[in-house]
């Protein structure tokens, strides 16, 4: 954040709002669970994330939107059961701890080497791959409501082509999609019927 201006800051202070609300309040509405616990886990992982990078990343850890089909797959698995939520949410945590396995690994053997296991082009190809795969998605959920998915495209075009330029522009366009993408997943039927 050294050396931002003031303006920058204020940008993406709205986008880290806009994208953090959405999936915070958005994925639990959609799995059944407690706004009140994703605000707790989300905002308590934010602080030890910001405890252990000592503030490098300015950064919202949100509800992850990885974990909306697994969970609706084994609540519907053990549907009618009295802990069926509870098997679903053991799914989570144990993922959860997959990824500190998986940080730890990588804090041992070093980002450098993982960089150079999956340079930008593996990445990115698995980005587009992705992208590819859930535009099909993409375009059934635009059609509820074609003028407020118009309107998130060009907002989003318009940002990247003419917004204010960040110190790393991957950084801004990821902010901005997310933006973008969750503002077009939040109850299209406030705006269209």
């Amino acid at each position: 954040m050294k050396g931002m201006i003031f303006l920058k800051t204020i940008v993406f202070g709205v986008q880290h709002l806009l994208t953090m609300f959405s999936a915070t309040v958005l994925v639990p509405v959609l799995l059944g669970i407690p706004i009140s616990v994703s605000l707790f886990t989300s905002g308590l992982g934010t602080l030890i994330f910001h405890i252990i990078t000592k503030r490098k990343v300015p950064i919202y850890l949100g509800s992850s939107f990885a974990f909306i089909a697994p969970f609706i797959a084994v609540s519907s698995y053990y549907a009618g059961q009295e802990n069926a939520l509870a098997y679903a949410t053991g799914g989570v945590v144990m993922a959860g701890l997959v990824y500190l396995l998986f940080s730890f690994i990588i804090y041992k053997i070093g980002y450098d080497k993982i960089r150079k296991l999956f340079p930008s082009y593996i990445t990115g190809t698995v980005i587009l791959l992705i992208g590819l795969i859930l535009a099909s998605t993409a375009v059934s959920m635009a059609s509820d409501c074609w003028w407020l998915s118009i309107i998130t495209l060009i907002s989003i075009l318009m940002i990247r082509i003419y917004g204010i330029p960040a110190p790393t522009m991957d950084k801004l366009q990821l902010i901005q999609l997310q933006s973008g993408t969750r503002l077009r997943f939040s109850k299209p039927t406030l705006f269209c019927s």
